[in-house]
């Protein structure tokens, strides 16, 4: 184990009056005796249990993947996206609750009923041949998608697009 406790934030208390999120996070390291072995070992791995409401209910959510989990609690709990403001306050939420330094990526209006959260760019090598580099750039985000008359979150999804479509199509 490495840390765990409480997490608190502005965004969490406004998104999620009432509920309380505790984290814990823990890497996995080589026990005595197994040095000589080829062992696949992980690192800053993380939940985050999120309690009810006046409740002994609670729920898991990963510190990694593609965060469905937090999707879920979001339509569980019928946030919605009608503004930016509240698009950067879903997002603000999601950065506090997972303890990620991502508070500054953009969010974009896409329709009245799909938004782009958490944007973010960057460029990968994907292959080098006789010196030549072959360069996409790719760009995460989440898909939300809102109730055209409530505009109530009704999914979520994580999306990573290329510049090259041929290689977005085989990931």
């Amino acid at each position: 184990m490495e840390r765990v406790g409480r997490i608190e934030g502005k965004a969490i208390r406004t998104l999620f009056p009432g509920w309380k999120f505790y984290a814990l996070t823990y890497s996995n390291y080589v026990k005595e005796g197994f040095e000589d072995r080829y062992l696949n070992l992980a690192a800053h791995l993380g939940h985050t249990i999120a309690v009810v409401p006046n409740s002994r209910d609670k729920k898991n959510l990963l510190h990694f993947g593609n965060y469905e989990e937090y999707g879920n609690l979001l339509i569980e709990t019928k946030a919605a996206i009608s503004n930016t403001d509240d698009a950067e306050l879903v997002w603000d939420a999601f950065c506090e609750i997972h303890r990620k330094a991502w508070k500054g990526d953009k969010v974009e209006k896409i329709s009245e009923t799909e938004w782009k959260i958490g944007i973010a760019s960057f460029d990968q090598t994907i292959a080098i041949v006789d010196g030549i580099s072959t360069i996409v750039k790719i760009t995460k985000f989440m898909r939300v998608k809102t109730d055209p008359s409530s505009k109530r979150i009704v999914a979520w999804k994580s999306i990573s697009e290329t510049s090259n479509k041929r290689f977005e199509q085989t990931q």
